[in-house]
């Protein structure tokens, strides 16, 4: 990863204390991201569900000086008693026009 930023780049440090979330930073595109996001200055989530992917990731950022940390999203084998199912599923919150139009306001 290259140290120095292009200087024509707008804002070289504008994710300066922002944290960023990068799903399939394991590998590829998602990787190449989460370097990038970070040499802006972003402190930067690595969600892959491929866990040694996602911790060589970050070992590689922080070699660089990026603050990071992973977040597995892998599922567990067998569903436990408790939740009855594997799957989760995160929304966005809705924004107020739209929970007006949910609930027939």
């Amino acid at each position: 990863m290259s140290d120095g930023l292009d200087p024509r780049a707008a804002g070289a440090r504008r994710l300066k204390d922002k944290v960023c979330i990068v799903t399939g930073a394991g590998q590829g595109i998602g990787r190449a991201a989460a370097k990038r996001l970070g040499q802006e200055g972003g402190k930067i989530v690595v969600a892959d569900r491929v866990e040694p992917a996602a911790e060589q990731t970050v070992g590689e950022l922080r070699q660089h000086g990026v603050d990071a940390a992973s977040a597995s999203n892998r599922q567990p084998s067998k569903p436990s008693a408790s939740c009855g199912s594997t799957a989760s599923t995160l929304h966005p919150p809705l924004s107020t026009s739209a929970r007006s139009k949910a609930h027939g306001s």
